[in-house]
């Protein structure tokens, strides 16, 4: 038999990261003592507190962390279903969308992207939002054009870093490691269990040698007594130290 063990370490340094990033809610502060702008911002907060912000910054976060980009849309709240904000903020998911920068200098954002796989799973739709027009595309046949008065790309992205690395993802050979290692511990319990079994069935069929080799048995057993509370105070000390990386970094 061969054990798969995953200590998810990858998903206690994603935890650890959102907590810490957007432990409390992220707020916008006035850099100057203006009652106009002042006011401004209070009402801006007032928007964003309505559209649930702080959820939607974890979820940013949280994509930004596993994936290394995150990317959200923003878009005007449709007739008849107008609230406290003028807009809708939604998160999107990064592994089926995208921003499309120039080559030029300043890399300005040319169009955002999302797309998603059709019903019948052949083929795909694309949503695409230049600064002033829209499209709706599926494969090569443009299905909608119109323009937009929105004047920007309503699809914005919140790159991790300039490589766009998750928190995680330069120490995943190392995760693999720890796997393996504990994989093949429990291998190795288990080989011994049935070792341990085979040995005193064989002591029960001959009787000459119950008596010497009980004692092997229960020196066996304070072995595997003693691997197993090696094993968890292995893993109680292997989750201080990563607690300690983690807080350090």
């Amino acid at each position: 038999m061969c054990n798969r063990i995953v200590e998810n370490r990858a998903n206690e340094i994603v935890s650890f990261k959102v907590g810490y990033l957007c432990g409390e809610p992220i707020q916008y502060v006035s850099r100057n003592g203006k009652d106009e702008t002042v006011t401004a911002i209070n009402t801006l907060n007032e928007m964003m507190f309505s559209e649930d912000k702080s959820t939607q910054d974890q979820e940013i976060v949280e994509w930004q962390m596993i994936c290394g980009t995150s990317f959200r849309i923003v878009l005007p709240d449709d007739s008849g279903e107008e609230d406290e904000a003028p807009f809708e903020m939604y998160t999107l998911d990064p592994r089926d969308s995208f921003v499309v920068y120039s080559n030029e200098i300043g890399r300005k954002p040319l169009m955002g992207v999302k797309f998603c796989i059709n019903e019948n799973g052949v083929g795909r739709t694309y949503t695409v939002y230049t600064k002033n027009h829209y499209w709706k595309i599926e494969d090569t046949n443009i299905l909608e054009s119109k323009p937009h008065a929105l004047g920007m790309i309503p699809i914005f992205e919140y790159p991790a870093n300039n490589a766009r690395l998750g928190a995680f993802e330069i120490v995943l050979p190392l995760l693999d490691a720890i796997n393996d290692v504990a994989s093949n511990r429990m291998d190795g319990l288990e080989q011994f269990i049935q070792a341990f079994l085979v040995r005193a069935m064989t002591i029960q069929s001959m009787p000459r040698l119950r008596r010497t080799s009980l004692r092997l048995m229960v020196r066996c057993s304070s072995f595997l007594a003693g691997t197993l509370r090696i094993h968890t105070s292995t893993q109680v000390l292997s989750a201080k130290s990563s607690s300690r990386k983690l807080s350090s970094n």
